[in-house]
């Protein structure tokens, strides 16, 4: 599943809940309810409405100049 922001994702090992806000060298940064930040290896081991997903970056969108 690519990242989004404001996609809201559980790290069942913590059991840590947050709303997606942003990503920086291959950690994807998590907010909670009461404003409380972490940040997680990109990757497999998230759930969303308890489903196991594999969070990932997206493909950058727009035309590359030579």
């Amino acid at each position: 599943m690519p990242l989004q922001l404001d996609l809201v994702v559980e790290d069942p090992s913590t059991g840590y809940v947050g709303a997606v806000i942003g990503r920086e060298n291959g950690l994807v940064l998590l907010e909670d309810r009461r404003g409380a930040r972490r940040a997680f290896p990109v990757g497999p081991g998230f759930w969303i409405d308890g489903k196991p997903v594999n969070l990932c970056i997206p493909p950058r969108q727009g035309s590359a100049r030579p």
